[in-house]
Order: C-alpha cells, then structure tokens, then sequence
C-alpha cells in the first residue's frame, strides 16, 4: 500500500494540484523501494561468492593455500550476512523473541529437516544398490539429524537458529554490548581449544554425545558474535556509502584481502563446524578481514551481478542438496573424460564450474517442481493444485 491517499477538493485547482501532489509522493516511495533493493542485492551477491567458496572448499579438502584462504571466512560470511539482514529489517529486537524464533525456527528447520530425509533416503538406497547397507551408519546419521548437529552441510541451519537466537536473548536491551561479545570470544576461544583435542580421542559413548553438543553450542556461540558484528556493520556501511569515501573503502578493502590471504596461511585448517579454531586471535581476525573485504568488494565494485545474485539467494538449496547429489564427483567424471590436463588450482576451479551449472539444474528442479522443499509453497497446496 502506498504511503499517500487522494484528496478531491470542490474546485479543480484543488483537485489538479492533489493530484500532483500524489504522483511526487508515489514517485519519492518507488525511489525509497528501488534504493531498498539495490542496497540488498550486494548482500545477496556476497552470500553468492560464500555459498561457491562452499562448493569450492569441498572438492579439495587438502591442507593448502586456498583452502586456508577460504576456511578462515567462508563460514562466518553466511553469520555476518544474517546479522546485516537482521539490522537491514530493524525489526527483530523490538518484537517479541518468541515471534522471532518462531518464525525463523519455521525457516530454517523445515528445509532442515526435508533436506536431511531426503538425504538419509538416498543413503539407503545407495547402500543397497552397491550390495551393503551399514545399519549402524545410517543410525547414527537419524541420530545427528534428530539432535540438529546434522550431516553434511546441512549443519550450517541448526547452527544459524541457534545463533540468531543466543543474539536476541543476549543482546536485547543491552548498551555494554562490546563487553559481551568480549565475554563470548574469549568462551568460544577456550571451548574451542578444548574440543579440538577432545573431539578426536576415543570415548565412552555418553561423553562423545556430551562433546559433540557442546560442540554445537560452541560453533553457535562464534555465530553470534559474527551476527552481532553484522548487525553493527550495516548501519556504519550504509553511513560510509558516500561519494568522498568510496575509493578509501575500495582501497580498504584490498588491503584487508590481502592481509586475510596472507594470515590465513599462518593458521590453516580451522574448520568452524567442528569448532577448530587453532589459534582464536587469528581466527577471528582472519574472518572479519575476508568478510569485510568481501562485502566491500560488492558494495562499492560490484554491486550487481545476477549470476552471483541468483546463487545467493538460492543458497539453502545448493547447501541441501550438497550430501544427496554428488555433483563433484560427477563432475571430475565428466572432466576426466575430456582427456585434458590441469594443473591443481585450475582443475579445483574447473569442478567447481560444473558443480554449480548442475546445481541451476537442481535449483530449477526444486523451485518449479518441488517448492514445498522449502515451504515456499505448503505441500498440501502443491498437491491440490498438481491434480
């Protein structure tokens, strides 16, 4: 609904200048609406970049440059992202919590849990087409997916609920908000140590489920404080779009990649899923640098891109579907029927191509044909009008 209404006086003048009055006022909305979504479609490209570097950084799990390029800040892109969003809304600290998690809880667990049953179906039958089927296996992915540790990418959902809501609970009403995140860093960082060489060691079953919650509320905790800094980062940004300040952030933000690049080779390996940071000062240095840059990057150089915009936004999908098609596989068949050879970088790059050309197949597919995946259409509804 537009923000004016028409008012018809006795005399035409009257009616004539309402009139006009209304077209600048519809004019000035549309203006606010369209500078609305450019200001969104440089986030949507940025979660576009994070959800490739997802793909990328799971065709070589290797210990090597790019790698620990993109472990030191993919993750926590998707984090900063969701607070940006959160702050672009305004809304989710002045309404009731439990709205919030109700309605979140709703969009991030149903696909959640659609994506892991359709996963654990194709793991079945998978098992049963190659003559074997691991009973124990298959229990134990029923008990991650249950217990919302889930498995394969799928993960990242849980953990975003889980994060978005420590945010509201700890930061609603909250002007010392530096000495909390203080606080969280500095808990995450010693959990995180203590889990790394917990997690790896052989124990009783009780103490292994113990960890692997703690875990959870570990890497949950390092969400919230990416979502708070996101959530404190929109509103500067916009502030220090302008015009004078443009090729100093542009210039900025190169810098901050290339010191990412660079201290990321100084603590490789760190993997947020499983709570590794190795050492917590870089890590969390590393993430804000190869966040910040990224964001720069699509703000001021980039600002539109559809490829990118388009993968971003249907990101949950090429996380979902990530465990169920072996789409890298299949593309190191295709690639290695071309007979051609690549050096190792080049050959990641390539996969990675073919990976997320198939994923639009796998995108159009849900979208059109099984929207209730996601619950963008109820199923019930789907159905009804599918007959």
């Amino acid at each position: 609904m537009l923000p004016y209404s028409l008012n018809i006086g006795s005399k035409p003048q009257l009616f004539m200048k309402s009139i006009h009055n209304v077209l600048i006022i519809k004019t000035e909305w549309q203006e606010g609406e369209m500078k609305k979504m450019q200001r969104m479609t440089y986030l949507d490209c940025a979660k576009g970049v994070a959800i490739i570097l997802v793909v990328l950084g799971h065709i070589d799990m290797g210990n090597n440059p790019l790698n620990n390029w993109i472990y030191s800040f993919h993750m926590p892109l998707f984090f900063v992202l969701s607070g940006m969003l959160m702050a672009y809304k305004n809304n989710c600290l002045s309404t009731g919590l439990w709205v919030n998690v109700k309605k979140r809880s709703v969009q991030l667990l149903y696909p959640y849990f659609t994506f892991s049953l359709i996963t654990l179906i194709w793991l079945v039958v998978d098992q049963l087409k190659h003559g074997h089927a691991d009973a124990n296996f298959i229990i134990q992915v029923i008990i991650d997916t249950l217990s919302l540790d889930g498995y394969g990418a799928i993960w990242f959902l849980p953990a975003l609920l889980m994060a978005e809501i420590f945010f509201l609970m700890i930061f609603r009403g909250h002007k010392r908000s530096i000495l909390l995140v203080g606080c969280l860093v500095l808990l995450t960082s010693v959990s995180g140590m203590y889990l790394q060489v917990a997690i790896p060691l052989e124990r009783d079953l009780l103490t292994t489920y113990l960890e692997r919650f703690y875990n959870m509320f570990n890497r949950s905790l390092i969400g919230t404080v990416f979502i708070w800094f996101g959530y404190s980062l929109f509103g500067k940004l916009e502030k220090a779009a302008t015009g004078a300040n443009k090729p100093r952030l542009i210039i900025l933000g190169i810098v901050m990649f290339v010191a990412n690049f660079f201290l990321a080779q100084s603590n490789p390996s760190v993997d947020l899923h499983y709570s590794v940071l190795n050492n917590p000062v870089l890590y969390y240095v590393c993430a804000l640098l190869g966040t910040v840059s990224t964001l720069l990057f699509f703000k001021f150089i980039i600002p539109n891109n559809r490829v990118l915009e388009y993968f971003g936004r249907n990101s949950m999908i090429i996380m979902g579907t990530q465990s169920i098609v072996p789409l890298t596989e299949i593309s190191k068949n295709i690639l290695g029927m071309t007979g051609m050879s690549f050096e190792r970088y080049s050959y990641d790059v390539m996969i990675c191509i073919l990976s997320m050309i198939m994923n639009v197949v796998m995108i159009e597919l849900i979208n059109r044909f099984f929207p209730y995946i996601l619950r963008r259409v109820p199923f019930r509804e789907f159905t009804v009008n599918a007959g």
